[in-house]
């Protein structure tokens, strides 16, 4: 529910005040971003799912990434990652130090829901 503020001596409104932050919502509108995540939740599983997907598409498993990770400088070990992309709770740079590792030189940031 949303409700006009108006100025002391004038009619014309100041701004709105919503009551319910998920009225700002994207979700039904035909707009570039109208699929885009509302939370950190969705926002963190989009990624956890970027990773593993690509992950997949090259046949690779933790044992892997934790050896191409390892010839870049970066020491994990495959429970360690596992567990890490399963809480998908990771930094960017992790994200990033992956997708090197992997061989993933782009990303698609579009929205196939």
């Amino acid at each position: 529910m949303s409700r006009i503020t108006e100025g002391p001596d004038d009619a014309r409104p100041l701004f709105l005040l919503y009551d319910e932050l998920s009225s700002y919502t994207m979700t039904k509108f035909d707009h570039p971003t109208a699929f885009m995540p509302n939370s950190d939740k969705e926002w963190q599983d989009r990624v956890r799912g970027m990773l593993r997907a690509e992950l997949a598409r090259r046949n690779l498993s933790y044992v892997d990434l934790a050896d191409r990770l390892r010839a870049i400088g970066v020491e994990d070990t495959p429970k360690n990652l596992s567990n890490k992309i399963a809480r998908a709770r990771f930094t960017a740079a992790f994200f990033m130090q992956c997708m090197r590792a992997i061989g993933c030189r782009t990303i698609d940031l579009d929205v196939d829901e």
